[in-house]
C-alpha cells in the first residue's frame, strides 16, 4: 500500500502549486492525480479512517517520494496532526510554504474573484473592510482570507510535533527556484541534478476577465477535467495562455496605503511573534518577517 510520505501542507496562495508541479515532474516522485486532494479536510472519525479513496490518487511505479500538497491543513488538520504519523507512518516528511500575509491575502482575493466567489465590482478594499469585520473564521467562507494569514499558533503545532521531519520556506524562495528544488532534492535523497537543466514556469498567476458567463464555462471545464490537466501540464499552460489572450485582462486592484497600514497593524503581533518562532530556529528569514 503506497501512501504519501511527503505533505505540502501550507500555506494558500504561497507558490505551493508551483512547488507540487516541480516536484511531481521528478522521475524519483509519484504526485498526485489533483494537487489538493483535501483527504484529510474531510475526516469526520480520526479513529476509523479509510483510506481507499486516498490511495485512488497516487498511480505508485515505484518512485521514493509519494507527495499531495493540500494547504489547507495547515490550518484545519491542526489539532490533530498525530493522526497523520498513525495512519502514513512517522517518516511522513512535511514542507511548509510561507508568504508575507499582506501579499497573500491580495493574492487570494484576486484568485477568488477571479472564481466569481467575491462579487465583480467588490474592490480589494471594500473586500478587507469586510474580512475586519468578520474576524472568526467561518466555514467556507470567502472573507476567511484575512484570518488565513494569522501563522503563529498552527505554526507552533506543527514545528512542536513535526521537528526536523518539517522544512519552512517562503514564497520569496521561488524567485530562485533551482536553488531551492536542489536543497529540496537533497534533503529529500532524490537527484537535484535534475533540476540543473528544469523549465521553471510559474503556476496560478492571477489573471482578470472580461466577460463573466465565458469565465464560468471556463471555471467548468477546468475542474471537471482537473486530472487531465495535472497530467498535461504544458497543454494546460498552453491552453490557459489561448484563453487569457480571449478573455483575459490584467488586475486593476492594486493595495492602496491605506488598505496595505490596516492590514500590516491587524498581521503585526502574529508576524512578531513568527519573528521570534524562526528566528529561535535557526531560520533564514525573508525582508518581510525581518522588519517586523
Amino acid at each position: 500500500m503506497a501512501l504519501p510520505n511527503l505533505i505540502i501542507a501550507g500555506v494558500n496562495k504561497a507558490g505551493t502549486t508551483s512547488m507540487h508541479n516541480y516536484l511531481s515532474a521528478h522521475p524519483d516522485v509519484c504526485g498526485a492525480d489533483v494537487k489538493e486532494t483535501f483527504f484529510w479536510n474531510r475526516v469526520e472519525d480520526w479513529n476509523n479512517v479509510r483510506l481507499d479513496d486516498y490511495l485512488k490518487h497516487f498511480n505508485h511505479q515505484g518512485e521514493k517520494i509519494i507527495l499531495e500538497s493540500t494547504p489547507r491543513y495547515f490550518h484545519d488538520i491542526a489539532g490533530n496532526l498525530k493522526y497523520l504519523d498513525q495512519y502514513l507512518g512517522t517518516d511522513l516528511k512535511i514542507i511548509l510554504l510561507l508568504r508575507d500575509p499582506v501579499k497573500r491575502l491580495h493574492s487570494f482575493y484576486k484568485y477568488k474573484k477571479r472564481g466569481l466567489e467575491i462579487p465583480d465590482g467588490e474592490s480589494f478594499a471594500e473586500y478587507v473592510d469586510k474580512c475586519l469585520e468578520q474576524v472568526v473564521r467561518l466555514n467556507k467562507s470567502v472573507y476567511n482570507g484575512l484570518v488565513d494569514g494569522l501563522y503563529f499558533e498552527d505554526l507552533v503545532t506543527w514545528k512542536d510535533h513535526f521537528g526536523a521531519r518539517m522544512t519552512i520556506h517562503f514564497s520569496d524562495d521561488l524567485k530562485n527556484s533551482k536553488s531551492m528544488m536542489m536543497s529540496i532534492s537533497e534533503r529529500l535523497g532524490i537527484a537535484s541534478g535534475f533540476y540543473e537543466s528544469f523549465e521553471f514556469t510559474r503556476d496560478n498567476e492571477s489573471v482578470d476577465f472580461k466577460n463573466p458567463q465565458l469565465q464560468s464555462i471556463g471555471i467548468s471545464v477546468f475542474r471537471r477535467f482537473q486530472g487531465f490537466w495535472n497530467r498535461s501540464p504544458k497543454l494546460k499552460r498552453w491552453l490557459t495562455s489561448f484563453y487569457h489572450a480571449i478573455n483575459g485582462k490584467p488586475f486593476d486592484s492594486d493595495i492602496s496605503t491605506e488598505t496595505e497600514q490596516k492590514l500590516k497593524q491587524y498581521y503585526q503581533q502574529d508576524l512578531s511573534q513568527v519573528k521570534g518562532l524562526l528566528r529561535h530556529s535557526g531560520e533564514k528569514l525573508p525582508v518581510w518577517l525581518e522588519d517586523q
